[in-house]
């Protein structure tokens, strides 16, 4: 087993924590069964040196709190690449995982996906999976277009996991 940091915009965190993505693709990403992921996710400092958390934040046509701020914007939010492993407040433990391209993605793994839908018909599901998709890897050169082969990682979240051993 072996601990490795994992990289999750705040809209997927989002989805992790609603319980609405168990499953994530990746491009060129080592882990094995029984791996712990550590997420990575946009996060800020308080005057205490505490973490708090971006997914924390309500939708803007919702409303906002926070423990340092009335508003996110009044926030400095560090980037997830400068999270540390300290500074983590969830643990994914890797349940399965397999290689598959892109483009061949069953339709129950849009769900498992976090796909946000809006419809209960599977093109347009695909359709959004498709735009989240190539958000994050179109500019890297992985956009859905070039099916690349991707590592398909299922996992579970650990509860009241310290980082120091598996649950």
């Amino acid at each position: 087993m072996k601990y490795r940091p994992i990289l999750f915009t705040t809209d997927m965190v989002r989805a992790i924590l609603d319980g609405r993505k168990t499953q994530t693709r990746r491009i060129k990403y080592k882990c094995d069964v029984g791996d712990v992921l550590w997420v990575r996710e946009t996060f800020a400092l308080t005057n205490y040196g505490r973490p708090v958390y971006k997914a924390d934040f309500r939708d803007k046509n919702g409303d906002y709190w926070s423990s340092i701020a009335n508003d996110p914007d009044d926030v400095t939010w560090r980037s997830p690449y400068h999270m540390t492993r300290e500074a983590c407040r969830l643990y994914l433990q890797v349940e399965a995982v397999r290689e598959e391209r892109l483009n061949d993605i069953p339709p129950p793994d849009l769900l498992k996906e976090g796909t946000p839908y809006t419809s209960e018909d599977p093109n347009d599901v695909r359709l959004e999976f498709i735009q989240i998709w190539d958000s994050i890897n179109a500019k890297r050169g992985y956009g859905w277009d070039s099916n690349p082969v991707v590592k398909v990682i299922e996992f579970r979240v650990l509860k009241d996991f310290c980082g120091e051993a598996v649950i």
